[in-house]
C-alpha cells in the first residue's frame, strides 16, 4: 500500500524545511584563511628547492651560482613573507596588533608587486603601479605587503573568473589630513551592488566554489582599523572595482 497524502494536504505541503548551513567557526575560518594566504609563497619555496635539487642531480651541467643565488634569494624572500603572514593572523586571532613603526609605502607595495607580476601576466592581466616614494605611514612588519597583496590578489581572479583581460592599477597619494592612501582599482567586472557593503565581512565571497574564502578583505580590513585606518569600496563608473585604504601618515625614518 502505497503513501497518501491527508485530505487537503498535498506532497509539497509536507516537505521537510531545508535546515541551513551553519557558519564556519572562527578556528575553521581562520586556518582556512592561513592556508590560503600562505599557498603561493610556499609554492615559490618549494619550486625553488626542486630546481636546486634538480640541479645538484645534473652531473653533465655545472650549477650557475648566479642562478642558484636568485633561487635562494627567493626562498629566502617567500619564507619571510609566510612568517610575517603567520604573525599578522596570530594577532588578529588574539584580537591584538603587532608593533607599528614608520613604513616607506612603495617598498611594501613593490614587494607585493614582485610577486604578482608573473602570475597576473600570464593570465593576461598587467600590473600597474603609480607611487611615491615620499610616502610613509605606520604599519606593522609585512602589513602593507599583505594589504596589497590581498586587494590585488581579489582584482586578478575577479578577472580571471571573468575571463576578462585588463588591467591592475595600484596608487598611492595623500589623502586627508594626516593618512596616505593606497588605491587599488581594476578593469574587472567590479563588485555587485548587494556586496559593496558586505563584502569586508567574513566569508563574503562570490568565489565559494573556486578557492575564495571569504577572508581576503577581512584580513585587510583588520589589519588597516588595527592602525586607525579606513577601508573603502566602490565601483568604477567605466567597468571594475576600486578599493581605497587609508593609513596614518608617519614620518621617515632616518
Amino acid at each position: 500500500m502505497g503513501w497518501e497524502p491527508k485530505p487537503g494536504g498535498s506532497l509539497l505541503s509536507e516537505a521537510p524545511t531545508p535546515t541551513p548551513l551553519p557558519e564556519p567557526s572562527l578556528s575553521s575560518a581562520l586556518a582556512h584563511g592561513f592556508a590560503h594566504e600562505v599557498k603561493n609563497p610556499l609554492a615559490a619555496v618549494l619550486s625553488n628547492l626542486d630546481f636546486l635539487l634538480q640541479a645538484t642531480r645534473d652531473a653533465v651541467a655545472p650549477i650557475d651560482p648566479a642562478h642558484t643565488r636568485e633561487a635562494l634569494l627567493e626562498s629566502l624572500a617567500a619564507a619571510e613573507q609566510i612568517r610575517r603572514i603567520i604573525d599578522v593572523m596570530s594577532a588578529l586571532a588574539a584580537g591584538q596588533s603587532t608593533r607599528a613603526t614608520p613604513v616607506r609605502l612603495c617598498d611594501g607595495v613593490w614587494s607585493a608587486a614582485r610577486r604578482l607580476r608573473e602570475s597576473t601576466a600570464a593570465a593576461g592581466h598587467t600590473l600597474k603601479l603609480d607611487l611615491d616614494p615620499a610616502h610613509w605611514v605606520l604599519a606593522g612588519e609585512g602589513e602593507v605587503d599583505q594589504i596589497t597583496t590581498n586587494l590585488c590578489a581579489n582584482a586578478h581572479e575577479a578577472m580571471r573568473d571573468a575571463q576578462l583581460s585588463g588591467e591592475i592599477w595600484v596608487r598611492t597619494h595623500i589623502g586627508a589630513p594626516g593618512f596616505v592612501d593606497i588605491i587599488v582599482e581594476d578593469t574587472g567586472p567590479g563588485f555587485a551592488p548587494e556586496m559593496v557593503d558586505r563584502a569586508t565581512l567574513p566569508f563574503q565571497t562570490s568565489r565559494s566554489g573556486r578557492g575564495g574564502t571569504g577572508l581576503g578583505l577581512t584580513i585587510v580590513r583588520a589589519i588597516v582599523e588595527s592602525r586607525a585606518g579606513t577601508l573603502a569600496i566602490s565601483r568604477r563608473v567605466e567597468r571594475g572595482a576600486r578599493v581605497t585604504v587609508r593609513l596614518p601618515a608617519a614620518r621617515p625614518e632616518r
